[in-house]
């Protein structure tokens, strides 16, 4: 990044502080000066605790240059703390972790929340967007047709722990994953369940289930 642009950075512009994407940025912003855009990282879960925003990213707040306009949209879920970029002139969003091409991406309780997750891909489908360049994978040419295959995806999840839990009555998370996740390979079921947890606290936040300890059952 520093040869490409000969230092000449302005700005960095972070999606979110997992350990596997913001620790390059204090870096840049060393060797170059630029700006950290960014939200604070929340307490918990695998938090890059080197990522200091200059200032805090504020929802809907636009870059202006000559060159390119640019907007930031606060989209939780994945993270709480998680922003999409929104570049105007080529209706192209960053997607960071909130859309992954080729995978959907794991919502981990209790920073991650699948209720958040859900409304951020709805509030996205608002704006003007046609391509999606994620932090994993290729671009994706159709925004809308992605965003709502992913919404779809997730509701059809949250079906099956329902049929899971009318036919055993009740189970713990390694019983419904069994069930639930019957179509996911065995070695993706470790991160398989923190989303399965998640789409339980989203159900009983809505009524539908209630939990007895381990054991997760239909409400009454």
């Amino acid at each position: 990044l520093l040869q490409a642009t000969k230092g000449q950075i302005r700005w960095v512009l972070v999606t979110h502080t997992h350990l596997d994407h913001s620790p390059g940025a204090q870096l840049l912003i060393e060797k170059t000066g630029a700006e950290l855009i960014a939200f604070e990282q929340p307490a918990e879960g695998f938090q890059d605790n080197t990522c200091q925003p200059s200032k805090p990213a504020q929802h809907r707040h636009t870059l202006e240059t000559e060159e390119f306009s640019l907007t930031a949209l606060h989209t939780p879920g994945h993270a709480s703390n998680h922003l999409c970029y929104l570049l105007h002139a080529e209706a192209m969003l960053f997607t960071g972790d909130h859309i992954m091409q080729g995978s959907t991406v794991v919502i981990a309780p209790t920073d991650g929340n699948m209720t958040h997750y859900l409304d951020s891909l709805s509030d996205l489908k608002q704006e003007s967007i046609e391509r999606l360049a994620p932090g994993h994978g290729h671009l994706i040419e159709d925004a809308t047709k992605e965003i709502d295959k992913l919404i779809s995806h997730r509701l059809m999840r949250e079906q099956k722990v329902i049929e899971a839990l009318k036919q055993l009555g009740k189970g713990d998370l390694p019983l419904l994953l069994k069930k639930v996740y019957d179509d996911v390979p065995i070695f993706l079921h470790p991160v398989a369940q923190l989303s399965l947890h998640a789409h339980l606290i989203r159900l009983a936040e809505l009524g539908r289930v209630a939990r007895q300890q381990n054991d997760w059952l239909l409400s009454e």
